[in-house]
């Protein structure tokens, strides 16, 4: 198990549903004494206060950063201290030209960024499930742009010699987390007889989890769907 006691935990799109969620766990999480080292990249303080409350903005460090204004010197500046780097920036709905410059050249930028400050420890980003798999979303409609990027993304990151753990949830919804998720070598037979979903609290909750476990997470790509499995067991046993 990893100590991340002393480590500053850096969030790009913290401000989204899942960084939200995963500013929660790490206020909860007992291994990170000090809260000041969460640190949200987000593009406007005022609308981050409204999402998560001025008390919790307090107890932790805000950077502004626009991934689609703000050019790669300008966050190589502010990761100079960044032990762990989580990608979870995303487009949403907002059309193809926002989709590859956040979901595509936002990783880019940041596997740059890491690559060039050469002290970020680990990096943690968020695809999505059968990314690989072109038959299964080729004609999904209005999703094809979507996968192409992730799958572009992904493969930045494979290319880079960073210590990256790639996750690859299911549809993600936003009902109250089980805290179990699907053995992770059992998720690729399960698929065909599941509805393929994962709730965004528990992938909050595998994103700490594999800051913990940098053994078994390092550089692996996992597959996530809902399951029986508690979610820490289910990391640990990863081989």
């Amino acid at each position: 198990m990893s100590n991340i006691q002393n480590c500053k935990i850096g969030i790009i799109g913290a401000n989204g549903k899942t960084g939200t969620l995963l500013i929660s766990k790490l206020l909860n999480l007992k291994e990170l004494e000090n809260k000041k080292n969460i640190v949200a990249f987000i593009r406007n303080k005022e609308a981050f206060i409204k999402n998560i409350g001025l008390v919790d903005v307090e107890k932790i460090t805000t950077r502004l950063y626009d991934l689609e204004i703000d050019d790669v010197e300008s966050l190589a500046s502010k990761c100079k201290d960044i032990d762990i780097l989580v990608f979870l920036a995303g487009a949403g709905r907002q059309g193809k030209q926002r989709l590859f410059s956040v979901d595509l050249d936002g990783v880019f930028k940041c596997v740059e960024v890491c690559e060039r400050l050469g002290t970020v420890q680990r990096f943690i980003a968020v695809s999505v499930l059968k990314v690989e798999d072109r038959k299964f979303w080729w004609n999904i409609e209005g999703l094809r742009g979507y996968f192409i990027a992730k799958k572009a993304a992904d493969h930045e990151i494979q290319r880079s010699h960073l210590n990256y753990t790639i996750l690859h949830p299911g549809w993600l919804g936003m009902s109250k987390g089980t805290g179990k998720i699907c053995a992770i070598d059992k998720v690729a037979g399960t698929l065909v007889h599941s509805n393929n979903y994962l709730e965004r609290e528990d992938l909050a909750e595998v994103i700490v989890a594999c800051m913990l476990n940098p053994n078994a997470t390092s550089r692996q790509v996992i597959p996530l769907i809902n399951g029986d499995l508690p979610i820490v067991d289910a990391i640990n046993d990863i081989h």
